[in-house]
């Protein structure tokens, strides 16, 4: 629908995909390859509203976009230059007034998740996030991690995670 300029149509196949993507995140960005479409499949939806002249929601929505998948990189091929520089230019943007967030957990070294998005091992630090709610998940295990929701602003959110007391 967007290669035909079907704006409309496309915002309106894009709606169930994108509630899907808001509702299970960490579980979709578990592998960074879901996690890349997941972002690309987002943009979709930007493209759209620039489409149809909705430039302050496309804004809104590329700034979700950023936040569903951080760190993740959008498939430059499947975009065109115009929507690929709107998303930079908001996610520049928004990461200049966003935060940081610090995920420690007891025991140490165990893997941090930041909306399913793996940054290494406990103590970790992520920066440059735009301001907005996260999941944090803390694995010491093949097990998934019980989901902490953490408001990141423009200062660094702590959030330190006790797995023992999770896994009851």
């Amino acid at each position: 629908l967007l290669a035909r300029n079907d704006y409309e149509g496309a915002l309106a196949e894009l709606a169930p995909t994108q509630k899907t993507s808001r509702t299970y995140a960490e579980v979709l960005n578990r592998e960074p390859a879901s996690a890349s479409a997941l972002l690309d499949t987002c943009l979709y939806t930007v493209r759209a509203l620039l489409g149809v002249g909705k430039r302050a929601t496309a804004r809104v929505q590329a700034q979700e976009c950023a936040r569903l998948a951080p760190a993740a990189e959008p498939d430059m091929k499947m975009h065109p230059p115009d929507i690929r520089t709107f998303y930079e230019d908001v996610v520049g943007a928004g990461r200049a007034s966003g935060g940081a967030l610090r995920v420690e957990s007891e025991p140490a070294g165990c893997r941090a998740r930041v909306n399913g998005l793996s940054f290494g091992s406990t103590p970790t630090r992520i920066d440059e996030l735009l301001a907005g709610g996260y999941a944090v998940q803390v694995e010491c295990d093949e097990r998934p991690g019980r989901v902490h929701r953490v408001n990141v602003e423009r200062r660094t959110a702590d959030i330190l995670v006790d797995t023992t007391l999770d896994a009851t």
